[in-house]
């Protein structure tokens, strides 16, 4: 899984803490990688993001082990946000 954030994230797998950063203001590029050992089957893939200052900014991708494009199986996804009201 790779990132482009520039404020706090965590990431759960199957509900489990499997990557995390404090990060403020930080450069989003995409460089943020999170490893993740993925068995085949159905999987509850969660990212949360926190925004800090100025406008929020998010991407995800995710690779195979060798950063290529994942075959086959379709994924499913559903993007949530929520304002902290400021």
């Amino acid at each position: 899984l790779w990132l482009e954030v520039e404020d706090p994230w965590k990431v759960f797998l199957d509900g489990v803490l499997v990557g995390h950063c404090q990060r403020v203001q930080g450069t989003a590029d995409g460089r943020v990688r999170v490893p993740l050992q993925v068995a085949r089957g159905e999987h509850t893939l969660l990212v949360l993001v926190e925004d800090e200052l100025g406008p929020a900014f998010f991407g995800a991708r995710l690779t195979g082990p060798d950063g290529r494009k994942l075959a086959q199986e379709p994924l499913r996804g559903t993007a949530v946000g929520k304002s902290k009201g400021r």
